[in-house]
């Protein structure tokens, strides 16, 4: 997720509406970030399945192991 990204997020959260501070718009800020690194995650670990299928077949660990590499990496 890279700057603009957050902004965007944040925005659609109304966290930016005037100079109000509001518990609500940063609950929803907090659900807009976790929804996307969920579906970041889920598109690193489909990712993964795919390959494997497609070059050979590793057991459930390996596999597991790569992705929750993968998703380390994003930082």
């Amino acid at each position: 997720m890279n700057r603009d990204e957050i902004i965007c997020m944040a925005r659609e959260s109304g966290l930016f509406l005037g100079h109000s501070f509001a518990w609500s718009n940063l609950d929803r800020f907090a659900n807009l970030v976790c929804r996307s690194e969920r579906e970041a995650c889920v598109r690193i670990c489909t990712e993964v399945a795919r390959i494997e299928t497609q070059q050979f077949a590793l057991d459930g660990a390996v596999a597991a192991h790569e992705c929750a590499q993968r998703i380390r990496e994003r930082g």
